[in-house]
């Protein structure tokens, strides 16, 4: 067996993603990691580690040490920023990147569990996470404006028929806030411009509209912030585990946008339950 920095490098190997909540249980809970470490071997995955991760575990100073030796123990990486994925869907459109997420590998090494450590402890991780309530507390002033912009059916409400134009609009307008030069290709007619090539872009829109437009539900600041913020990562992961309210809304959503089939969607059950979950999914595997 590769140790786990070999593993984790090692070509064609896929991604679990843990929403921080989940991560943070299986932290807390060191009798799952082998579990854990054995799935991720038999499955070819990796545990993907994202910034928007760090900025929320910056305040859970009582949890880094175990989340530091969780990283070091299961093969795990660090993933491309949201920033970063984007521009290597824009070189790549009209196609898909082949595995944007890799950025770098984690070790057991001691080297590597300082590193991680100092991440969490950062000036510049505190500085992210203030940014980041800032804007949560702002969210529903962001969808209210939006929905000006995006009028409901005749009917007066909004329906799941609308949901691909919105999640269309959502993505040009995304592209025109990070990349107007790329945008340039398409401003004769913005309708020529293929939404798919971008996945880090689409689920967040997706969930939104079934989330607050549908659902007409508040935003929860900075929980549904860090939510929307975990979604440009998930479309190129294997298997996603998050809490069942959101598993729920991916579930709708998959309804009107499927997801690649690639890509499996599971609950914090799966953690608790990890050892009959294991034996699941390598039969279907």
């Amino acid at each position: 067996m590769l140790d786990n920095n070999s593993y984790s490098m090692s070509k064609g190997t896929g991604y679990l993603y843990l929403d921080t909540n989940i991560l943070c249980y299986v932290a807390d809970h060191p009798s799952l990691w082998s579990s854990l470490r054995t799935l991720l071997y038999k499955k070819r995955l990796r545990l993907a580690i994202s910034d928007v991760h760090f900025a929320e575990l910056h305040d859970a100073t009582r949890k880094h040490e175990k989340i530091a030796d969780l990283f070091c123990f299961v093969p795990a990486c660090l993933i491309n920023s949201g920033e970063n994925l984007l521009r290597d869907e824009i070189h790549a459109y009209p196609n898909t990147p082949d595995d944007p997420l890799f950025l770098s590998a984690l070790s057991s090494q001691t080297h590597d569990r300082s590193i991680i450590l100092t991440n969490l402890r950062s000036q510049q991780l505190q500085d992210s996470r203030s940014e980041m309530r800032h804007i949560a507390n702002h969210m529903h002033a962001i969808i209210v404006e939006r929905m000006q912009n995006f009028k409901p059916s005749p009917t007066g409400v909004y329906t799941k028929k609308q949901a691909p134009l919105f999640v269309h609009h959502a993505v040009i307008q995304q592209l025109m806030n990070q990349a107007p030069e790329f945008l340039l290709r398409f401003q004769d007619d913005h309708s020529r411009l293929s939404v798919d090539s971008f996945l880090s872009l689409r689920l967040g829109p997706l969930v939104a509209f079934f989330k607050y437009y549908l659902g007409k539900r508040r935003p929860i600041a900075p929980n549904d912030l860090g939510d929307q913020l975990h979604l440009q990562y998930f479309l190129y992961c294997n298997l996603v585990i998050t809490e069942k309210d959101n598993a729920e809304i991916f579930s709708q959503a998959q309804t009107i946008e499927p997801f690649p089939d690639t890509l499996t969607i599971e609950t914090i059950d799966f953690v608790r339950n990890i050892e009959s979950s294991m034996g699941d999914q390598l039969t279907n595997g």
